[in-house]
């Protein structure tokens, strides 16, 4: 925790999700996951970016079911077709990785996620997640929106400077897509710094052995240097970082 108060990060849960997702949280001292957000189409919240053998960009995703979807928020959201979703995934991440080093190290760990019975889009996303946090290393809590009481807003702005008030943040760390709906007045009003995000992505050598490829899946770094370089690295970059440090 910082010398000024409580850091609190937020973002909608993602699957299987990128570095800059990890970094964010890493650096809070609590993340919320906003599981009541709406699912915006192509999105990191269904599907992430891997690398094939041949170092061209492929997708991993999820096909949800599509009834009334865009009156639920994410939490309500069904998956359709897990099995054979399942098999899908399986099929393309050995396809792309399974010449990584670390393939067999870590295969078993993803294995156990896509295993898993998953019903709702939210149990798969929070699986996904936890994966990539519980190899990096990271211990921020995690807490659901859906779980909070918080008095609503009439913006998008207000409801989150709302929320972050109810759990005591005396800092936001935002990313910097969020400067375009954001007005820093709802926070300032009520006690919190507003601190964007500075993340740049760490280069590693990837299987392809082509030119780095960043802005991938947290799997790709895993596959590609294990568990504890993967770590390494990843606490590297944000101790370079210098967004939350007192001026």
């Amino acid at each position: 925790m910082s010398a000024g108060g409580i850091i609190v990060s937020s973002h909608q849960p993602h699957f299987f999700p990128w570095l800059g997702y990890f970094d964010k949280m890493a650096k809070a001292d609590l993340f919320l996951v906003n599981d009541l957000a709406q699912l915006e189409k192509q999105s990191p919240m269904v599907r992430n970016r891997i690398l094939g053998h041949d170092g061209q960009t492929l997708f991993i995703n999820v096909t949800v079911d599509r009834r009334d979807l865009m009156q639920k928020p994410n939490r309500e959201i069904l998956l359709k077709n897990w099995p054979e979703t399942r098999r899908s995934l399986i099929g393309k991440l050995r396809a792309c990785y399974r010449r990584a080093p670390y393939f067999d190290a870590v295969w078993p760990q993803v294995e156990t996620v896509l295993a898993s019975d998953c019903e709702r889009l939210i149990d798969l996303q929070l699986a996904t997640i936890d994966l990539g946090r519980t190899c990096l290393g990271i211990e921020t809590p995690m807490r659901l929106q859906s779980e909070m009481e918080f008095e609503p807003g009439e913006t998008t702005s207000e409801r989150l400077a709302k929320k972050l008030e109810a759990v005591g943040a005396s800092c936001y760390l935002s990313g910097n897509g969020a400067k375009k709906y954001m007005n820093d007045t709802d926070f300032v009003s009520r006690g919190i710094r507003v601190v964007y995000q500075q993340f740049s992505y760490p280069v590693y050598p990837q299987v392809s052995g082509g030119d780095f490829v960043p802005n991938l899946s947290v799997l790709d770094i895993l596959f590609n240097c294990g568990q504890e370089e993967s770590a390494r690295l990843f606490w590297d970059n944000v101790a370079r970082t210098q967004e939350l440090r007192t001026p």
